[in-house]
């Protein structure tokens, strides 16, 4: 493991303002749902690297609660794990309703992304859910992703 951390770039602002405002918060990250860090303060890039899976693949795990409760609508919104060395909060982020279009071209669709925030035991869960839930709403047009394509054959 590394001790670098990753390079600020135009989202990190908004993470580095969220660890400034949430006490005991340590680190916080925003991922695609499938898993790539888009963006992250507080933590080593090898730090982000495993958190991004962390947490894309716990709120991929649950959205399976809707179908054990029966619900086909609504989605994850918070996930919230209690470890004897940090706290984690998962929650979802830019995820817009399937069908809607990025205006940079008509026929590129979105991928939602998640809000992860590692803290220690000394934060307020509910500080921390409810700045997740303001910086999510206060960016939301931000938090969406383009579909990745798969590259070509043919270089383009």
């Amino acid at each position: 493991m590394t001790n670098d951390v990753m390079p600020q770039n135009g989202r990190d602002w908004l993470l580095e303002g969220f660890l400034a405002r949430v006490p005991g918060a340590t680190g916080v990250l925003w991922a695609t749902c499938d898993g790539l860090k888009l963006a992250s303060a507080g933590l080593t890039t090898d730090m982000a690297d495993t958190m991004a899976a962390l947490v894309s693949g716990m709120h991929s795990l649950s959205k399976n609660l809707g179908v054990l409760a029966g619900v086909s609508d609504g989605g994850v919104r918070q996930i919230n794990i209690e470890h004897d060395g940090a706290n984690l909060f998962v929650m979802s982020a830019g995820n817009l309703p399937e069908g809607t279009a990025v205006q940079l071209s008509p026929d590129i669709r979105e991928v939602g992304t998640v809000l992860g925030v590692m803290a220690g035991h000394d934060a307020d869960p509910s500080l921390v859910g409810y700045e997740m839930g303001a910086l999510v709403t206060s960016v939301d047009e931000h938090l969406v992703t383009a579909v990745r394509r798969a590259a070509s054959g043919d270089g383009q």
